[in-house]
């Protein structure tokens, strides 16, 4: 199977990608190469385990659709399923594959997105997704697929926690970013029960500007998340402390959900954790931002010494 999905909505193509993975076991997931690094990376392809990986996804291919035609036969012959998703229409660029019986070519656009919700919810999350509140996110539909996969990331960490309602949604709702954000990182970093995090953090974090992006917004709710517990070590109530941080209640309900969940211990781990990625920061300069190995390799173990592993 070769498949090519192009769209305008970069959520759209993720979510592609999402039940690719989901679909396939074992993918090799390739991004932003040019025609001879795709070349080389699939000569490479045999130097492992040659049943270890069966199935391809190719990102937002660079290079000349010309020498993709050529190169994609030999990509056939050791990998079961393809999928290649482009930002963008690069119709012309694709006039050649569709001759072909064996390519499968697919635009993702607003019709597209008139179903995305419930797909989302039934493959992604609970079945039983409370009726009056996916009414209301399908009348108030967020501007394109990314904002819908923040949204439901959002709407999940609430829902976990018992904290979502009408009116927390219709907020949620009216205040959506057009752009991808990783505020929502947090949560399934420090959740013991979930191991998502360092898949989120491998499939979004991929290049020096996602890095920094993620650097910004870790630093931010980390900051925040040591002011909410300056304020409640006082015995400052969450509606009071909600006030002082100029935030919604719900948004305090949530971080004192982390705080009962690993008690006074994340104190002590939260200011250690901010002093040595300040180090990191500095330590690392222009690398760092480019290079995100050092700061998965970090996040792994102060998760480890917030669960005691």
């Amino acid at each position: 199977m070769f498949e090519i999905y192009y769209s305008k909505d970069q959520g759209l193509l993720d979510n592609r990608i999402y039940l690719f993975k989901r679909q396939h076991r074992n993918v090799r997931h390739l991004r932003n190469l040019d025609s001879s690094e795709l070349e080389l990376a699939l000569v490479q392809r045999n130097l492992g385990d040659e049943e270890e990986i069966g199935n391809l996804i190719i990102e937002n291919y660079r290079g000349s659709f010309e020498l993709l035609k050529a190169v994609i036969p030999f990509a056939k012959e050791d990998y079961e399923n393809i999928l290649m998703v482009q930002i963008g229409t690069p119709e012309k660029g694709l006039i050649g594959f569709s001759d072909n019986a064996e390519v499968e070519i697919k635009k993702l656009n607003e019709n597209t997105k008139k179903g995305y919700i419930n797909q989302l919810i039934k493959n992604r999350y609970s079945k039983n997704f409370p009726h009056n509140l996916l009414k209301l996110i399908k009348e108030k539909v967020p501007p394109c697929a990314t904002s819908i996969n923040e949204l439901m990331e959002n709407v999940i960490v609430l829902m976990k926690n018992g904290l979502l309602t009408d009116n927390i949604l219709t907020t949620l709702l009216s205040t959506q970013r057009r752009e991808p954000n990783f505020f929502n990182f947090f949560e399934l970093y420090i959740d013991k029960e979930e191991n998502r995090w360092f898949s989120f953090f491998n499939e979004f974090v991929v290049c020096p500007e996602t890095l920094r992006k993620f650097s910004y917004s870790l630093t931010f709710k980390l900051l925040e998340l040591k002011k909410f517990l300056s304020l409640r070590s006082k015995s400052e109530d969450l509606s009071r402390i909600a006030s002082l941080m100029k935030v919604e209640k719900y948004s305090v309900s949530i971080l004192n959900s982390y705080f009962k969940r690993h008690g006074e211990r994340m104190i002590l781990w939260l200011d250690e954790f901010i002093i040595d990625l300040y180090f990191l920061h500095s330590r690392a300069l222009h690398s760092f931002s480019a290079d995100s190995t050092i700061l998965r390799y970090f996040l792994l173990r102060k998760r480890v010494e917030l669960f005691g592993k």
